[in-house]
């Protein structure tokens, strides 16, 4: 662990958080930061009590890497980051001050940290980058005004099917094809996407 944190401070020394655009990370080296939710929302009911704003948008191809940093003995080390991202609004499901077409950034659970020899990318639980351009529901909280944070990792987005349809056939949607981490729980996740989308399918 020491040695991890040892990297990520010589990485962050090299780092080019301030570069824009969501990564190409098919072939990127990644770590995960946290295991996965010791209790998650399986169930639309827990995650309408966890998240109180549920739209549906397009991810814009402006993610940004924002990293804190601390400095120990002289060492600046990662303590935490996140991706912010725009999320272009199509549907307002539930939120209050927010209408269709606005514009709202949203805070992922992962982060790129770029060094002088390969990007690496770091992410909590099972969440890995959406694909810009492409539509989701998503489940947040708005911690500070105008700051929407992912707040249920990836029990809180949801690819938007094409053609939108309530029946969509989810058995065949492999982690790949959903931005889930190798270790996600593609079950638990797939009940509560069809819970989702009978909900707000319309």
């Amino acid at each position: 662990m020491r040695f991890r944190v040892l990297i990520l401070a010589m990485a962050v020394l090299l780092a080019c958080s301030g570069c824009a655009g969501r990564p190409d990370t098919a072939n990127m080296k990644k770590s995960r930061l946290q295991a996965g939710m010791l209790s998650p929302p399986d169930t639309l009911e827990l995650l309408l009590e966890r998240c109180g704003v549920v739209v549906r948008g397009v991810l814009q191809n402006d993610a940004r890497t924002e990293l804190q940093i601390n400095t120990t003995f002289g060492i600046e080390i990662i303590s935490s980051g996140t991706t912010k991202s725009t999320l272009c609004l199509t549907k307002v499901l539930q939120a209050e001050g927010l209408r269709e077409g606005d514009c709202i950034s949203i805070y992922e659970p992962y982060y790129v940290v770029e060094s002088g020899e390969e990007p690496c990318l770091f992410y909590l639980s099972n969440y890995l980058p959406a694909e810009a351009g492409k539509e989701y529901i998503f489940f947040l909280n708005e911690k500070e005004p105008g700051r929407y944070i992912v707040d249920a990792v990836e029990y809180s987005r949801f690819p938007v099917p094409e053609p939108w349809a309530p029946g969509v056939e989810l058995d065949s949607l492999t982690r790949s094809d959903l931005f889930l981490a190798p270790d996600a729980d593609l079950e638990t996740y797939k009940a509560l996407y069809r819970e989702v989308l009978d909900a707000y399918g319309k």
